[in-house]
């Protein structure tokens, strides 16, 4: 599977780029973990930068980047992005609380399950550190692994050459 996907004018990516570094020499670690740092960045890329893996509460709109994980692998809003016309789409997924005045983001912890109000808590969309660490372990097991079609085709014709 390749870390990232360039047409003429967007450059599609799981977390982000590392500013000063051109596309092809970009490290497969910050390609699928980079967060503060390209998210703080006001570096032109040559391309919008299409991205996702920090979630945020709406999609993150800058001149140079688009951030569209809006949390819904934690019970937040599914978000798409139309192209070119920068049409968003949702598909709302959480739950509400009003209150105050306010109304509050409530969403699942995706390691335990506990409720947890996305404003209140530091480890979004965590509960817990120890609920983020144990996220981070299960990523570098590989358990949320995502295969391309062309690794799948690939398995299929080593597992037929090997009968």
């Amino acid at each position: 599977m390749r870390p990232y996907y360039e047409t003429e004018h967007y450059i599609f990516v799981h977390a982000g780029l590392r500013e000063g570094v051109p596309l092809h020499e970009q490290t497969l670690d910050d390609l699928v973990w980079i967060r503060r740092e390209f998210i703080e960045s006001r570096e032109d890329f040559g391309k919008l930068v299409i991205f996702g893996h920090t979630p945020f509460p709406k999609p993150l709109v800058h001149s140079n980047k688009i951030g569209i994980d809006t949390g819904a692998g934690y019970g937040g809003t599914l978000t798409c992005l139309e192209l070119p016309d920068r049409v968003f789409l949702f598909n709302i997924r959480c739950r509400t609380l009003s209150g105050g005045g306010k109304e509050k983001l409530l969403v699942s912890c995706p390691s335990c399950g506990k409720k947890v109000l996305w404003e209140e808590s530091p480890y979004r969309p965590f509960c817990s550190e120890r609920c983020k660490l144990m996220d981070l372990g299960k990523w570098l097991d590989e358990d949320y692994r995502i295969t391309s079609p062309l690794e799948d085709e690939s398995e299929k014709s080593q597992g037929s050459e090997d009968s």
